[in-house]
């Protein structure tokens, strides 16, 4: 978010940086000069901290001799990004044959209305976690048009960190075009705070514990582990899509926070067939029925046996 510039201490009257750098050198400036310059060298300091500098430059032309600059796009602060509002990126379009899995959805909803709520659909790859975030998406997409929905590939470090990019990008951080810029902490940084509005992230396919938890060698993360970078705030929720029970409990930090997601009932599969297919002949449905109880039932064996 740009730096706000307010008169007072923060717009001195228009005097050489070089005087006033002097004054504080030999001595001639007086305690509440000092005080003045304390504070403001403490404010840039946060404000680097979170991306952003502002500093002064004396400019021909510019009002006063003085101009204000946004070193995060190196442009006047006339030419700043408006932030944009609230919208959802959802790279995949709605199922409208999409079937209810019981009251999953509704349990993703209990747990992303808490403060900095996280969830885990944990199942077997095809048993539908992805297609359960996807529709979760897209309703909230629909009734809270002015809550942020981020997705994120997390099947891979390259995935995840082209994700956190488009976040960036998609919220305009100051800051995020910097060459040594930390792309992950100025993501974390923002969605961190609650004035930053609402929003949602989907963590889609994150199965692997290393991408999260092993220390990275990338030097603009000074090794640290991708988990420290996910934000957490009382105006965000996280949704991790999994096949690994251990990840699931490590990024959400309680069992009951972890939703398991298994081959659909037979009834909900009957209902998705004569979506996709049309109304369906009786015959063809007692055999499809038959032939859906014993796929159910083998799934369910090999499921026991990996346990």
């Amino acid at each position: 978010m740009p730096s706000r510039i307010t008169t007072g201490i923060d717009s001195p009257k228009p005097t050489s940086t070089s005087v006033q750098h002097r004054k504080y050198m030999d001595g001639s400036m007086n305690d509440h000069q000092r005080h003045q310059r304390h504070q403001r060298h403490q404010r840039h300091q946060r404000q680097y901290a979170n991306g952003i500098r502002v500093f002064r430059t004396l400019e021909p032309g510019s009002a006063g001799g003085v101009q204000w600059w946004d070193d995060s796009q190196r442009v006047p602060a006339a030419a700043r990004e408006t932030p944009p509002r609230p919208y959802a990126t959802i790279p995949f379009s709605r199922d409208v044959d999409f079937v209810n899995r019981g009251d999953i959805l509704d349990q993703i909803d209990q747990r992303c209305a808490e403060p900095a709520g996280r969830v885990a659909l944990v199942g077997l790859g095809g048993a539908g976690k992805s297609q359960l975030a996807i529709e979760y998406a897209h309703r909230i997409r629909e009734g809270q048009p002015n809550t942020w929905v981020f997705w994120v590939h997390a099947g891979t470090q390259a995935r995840i960190e082209e994700g956190f990019r488009a976040v960036a990008d998609n919220i305009k951080i100051p800051g995020r075009n910097q060459p040594k810029a930390d792309i992950s902490q100025l993501v974390y940084n923002r969605l961190s705070k609650e004035r930053n509005g609402k929003w949602i992230m989907i963590l889609d396919s994150a199965d692997d514990s290393d991408l999260f938890f092993s220390r990275s060698s990338d030097d603009a993360r000074n090794g640290r582990p991708f988990s420290t970078y996910l934000p957490q705030s009382p105006n965000g929720s996280i949704i991790i899509t999994t096949r690994s029970k251990d990840l699931a409990f490590r990024l959400t930090g309680r069992h009951q926070n972890m939703i398991e997601v298994g081959p659909m009932a037979q009834a909900e599969a009957l209902t998705l067939l004569e979506k996709k297919l049309g109304s369906l002949p009786d015959a063809h449905v007692a055999q499809m029925r038959q032939e859906i109880s014993l796929r159910c039932m083998a799934s369910c064996s090999y499921r026991r046996g990996g346990d």
